[in-house]
């Protein structure tokens, strides 16, 4: 008894502390006077119609139609899209719990303000928040009925119906519907051909046509590719250049070397990686043992010399090397430090990859780690085949984001174990973790306020 109620008591801490920093910082949001939605959308109904706006929008710019209803019509209300913006992140955190671990709350939490909510400023709060926060906790909750029928339980034919809605919405967005979709595929090699329920199954395969229609939409969508068209000339003449590896290793770079550089998230998961890898492999023989911590240390020494000694590394190693007139070309293909971000990054990923493979309790648990991992990593490598890779700022990352704090609460749940027998270092862990999250709301609040 005793135990449970020191549980409850810790979710509701939890919980009033995400929605003490979340309140925070809508309360000091401000939309930018240049942001899209001061500038364009507030006027967009202006002599017309909003199925005028929608059909010409998506012959001349877009395919997220379903998105820029809200964005229009918040964009005429946004008082009201403070509260509704508040009241998506509270959703998305407590189907985030259920569908992790609630047990893992603090953990969660902890995520959840460790990521840095200024990155969606980049366009003005309001048109970023609902193109990126939006379609996440929409496709979280078009799963949500999917991971009960997993775990047993019995779903209703409403909220069967409210997740097809959910996946059509969030689908709409390009790179959350590349995540969805592919996390879809392998649900459905994993899970439904063992389903007995048969609402399971229907409900997976309407939620994988939904998927695939979007994302087939996304790419006949005549919008898109005039949107691509004008965005090259105006961000990256050169883009034209590019073949389909170069925009590929650019993607792949520019992501990679922002999680290394910027990402607390990212470093959290790293360090769980090796703390787990090396308690795990306690027991192996020498050889092995050696083997795994050498894959699981690399990441973070790797993490160490790009966050906190940049500046004793040469010219290949910076972050302004990524640029693509740095990139292997024509003219530089015969230099050998042209090629040493791509082998280093890629070498990075593939210690990730074995050492998820190893921390999982099966097989197929290592697999759902790595598959999860790769998918998050292929929703920002993706932005290398446009042209507004760097202009589009930060908020693309949202997804991947997503999918590291998924996988690190699973990592950490499926491996809790190992914890309870280390008391001390998971004592030393977590007060770390606290401390790092406390850290990260208060600058993340004062710098909510100086975005305006």
């Amino acid at each position: 008894m005793n135990k449970r109620r020191t549980v409850d008591n810790t979710k509701w801490c939890c919980f009033l502390l995400l929605f003490s920093v979340f309140a925070m910082y809508h309360i000091f949001m401000t939309e930018q006077q240049g942001g899209d939605a001061m500038m364009f959308f507030s006027k967009a109904l202006d002599g017309h119609s909003l199925s005028e706006y929608l059909i010409y929008r998506y012959y001349n710019w877009t395919s997220r139609v379903l998105i820029e209803v809200l964005v229009v019509f918040f964009s005429y209300h946004m008082r009201l899209f403070i509260i509704a913006d508040f009241a998506v992140i509270l959703i998305l955190y407590l189907v985030v719990l259920r569908v992790t671990a609630e047990d893992s709350v603090f953990l969660v939490t902890g995520l959840f303000i460790l990521y840095p909510f200024t990155e969606m400023a980049s366009a003005g709060w309001l048109a970023t928040l609902i193109n990126y926060l939006f379609p996440l906790t929409a496709c979280v909750l078009a799963y949500y009925p999917l991971d009960r029928i997993h775990r047993g339980e019995k779903v209703s034919r409403g909220m069967m119906a409210l997740s097809c809605l959910s996946a059509l919405f969030g689908c709409n967005q390009e790179q959350f519907c590349l995540l969805y979709l592919g996390y879809l595929v392998y649900y459905g090699f994993r899970f439904v051909l063992k389903d007995p329920q048969r609402s399971g199954r229907f409900l997976y395969l309407a939620q994988l046509c939904i998927a695939f229609l979007s994302l087939l939409n996304v790419l006949v969508c005549p919008g898109n590719h005039m949107r691509s068209v004008s965005e090259t000339i105006t961000w990256m003449p050169d883009f034209v250049q590019y073949n389909m590896i170069d925009k590929a290793v650019m993607g792949f770079n520019s992501t990679m070397m922002y999680l290394l550089n910027k990402s607390l998230v990212f470093a959290v998961f790293l360090v769980l990686l090796f703390v787990l890898t090396v308690v795990k492999s306690g027991a192996y023989p020498a050889k092995k043992r050696a083997v795994l911590r050498i894959f699981g240390i690399a990441p973070v020494l790797l993490l160490f010399a790009f966050q906190f000694c940049s500046t004793f590394f040469p010219v290949p190693f910076s972050y302004d090397y990524l640029s693509p007139v740095k990139m292997p070309n024509p003219v530089n293909w015969s230099s050998v430090t042209s090629y040493v971000p791509f082998v280093v990054l890629a070498a990075l990923l593939c210690c990730i990859l074995l050492t998820l493979l190893h921390l999982g309790n099966d097989v197929y648990t290592g697999l759902e780690y790595s598959v999860l991992f790769l998918l998050g990593l292929a929703s920002r490598v993706v932005m290398g085949f446009s042209p507004t890779i760097y202009a589009s700022g930060l908020r693309t990352f949202m997804p991947l984001y997503a999918a590291l704090i998924v996988l690190t609460v699973k990592v950490f749940t499926d491996n809790r174990e190992y914890f309870r027998r280390n008391g001390a270092l998971h004592a030393i862990l977590r007060d770390v973790f606290g401390g790092l999250v406390a850290l990260s709301a208060v600058y993340n609040i004062w710098a909510v306020s100086r975005i305006g």
